[in-house]
């Protein structure tokens, strides 16, 4: 009787996080860039052939994963987002689309999504999916460099299993402890294995106040 009351309430758990993430990529009506609909899988796709002329220089440079000091080589993608668009609040991750095939999937990521966040000065671009649980990263949260980083680059958590990447090289790193309820659900299905794919970084560029997206981490 236990282990069914324990199951149950694993159950309700679940399912109690799922509408909340579904809840979470409601499209909005206005013109401004709303989220785009996620679930739990990587979009994928054949490539957009839409490359435009390399971005001008942007006011910060960085490695893989933030904003770059663009060159002729690489593929470019104007995203025809305003720079406006880009997340102004520090720690905060926001969504925006791509366009770019190889993310789009018609069901699960539709506009080829991707999480920006902007963190002390710097902006990076990543998945917009944990690679290990799969969950949007709409709540991950920032931490500062430490001895894995080489105390240099910053690092990024998944809010729902802990899993902890370099911001700018996307490499995995040791998890967080889980927190609450979900935390604990999410260490009992996932298990505690540190294993997983590193977290996809893209970089970000500017040309006439457009954001700029490269797929070349």
């Amino acid at each position: 009787m236990t282990n069914f009351r324990s199951t149950t309430l694993l159950l309700v758990a679940v399912m109690a996080l799922l509408c909340e993430v579904s809840l979470s990529f409601v499209p909005t009506s206005n013109n401004a860039a709303s989220p785009t609909q996620l679930s739990m899988a990587r979009g994928r796709g054949s490539f957009q052939k839409e490359f435009q002329d390399p971005p001008r220089s942007s006011s910060s440079s960085s490695s893989s994963g933030g904003m770059v000091t663009p060159t002729s080589a690489g593929n470019w993608l104007n995203t025809k987002k305003s720079v406006k668009e880009l997340p102004e609040e520090d720690g905060k991750v926001k969504l925006l689309d791509t366009g770019a095939f190889l993310l789009i999937n018609k069901q699960t990521n539709p506009g080829g999504a991707v999480s920006i966040m902007k963190y002390k000065g710097e902006t990076y671009c990543f998945d917009a999916n944990c690679p290990k649980c799969k969950i949007p990263m709409t709540k991950a949260y920032p931490l500062p460099p430490n001895e894995e980083t080489n105390n240099q680059a910053p690092r990024v958590a998944c809010d729902f299993c802990q899993s902890t990447y370099s911001l700018k090289t996307g490499k995995k790193l040791k998890s967080q402890e889980p927190k609450g309820i979900f935390g604990g659900i999410a260490k009992a299905v996932l298990g505690a294995s540190q294993d997983s794919d590193p977290l996809k970084t893209y970089q970000l560029g500017e040309k006439n106040g457009k954001i700029m997206f490269n797929l070349d981490s």
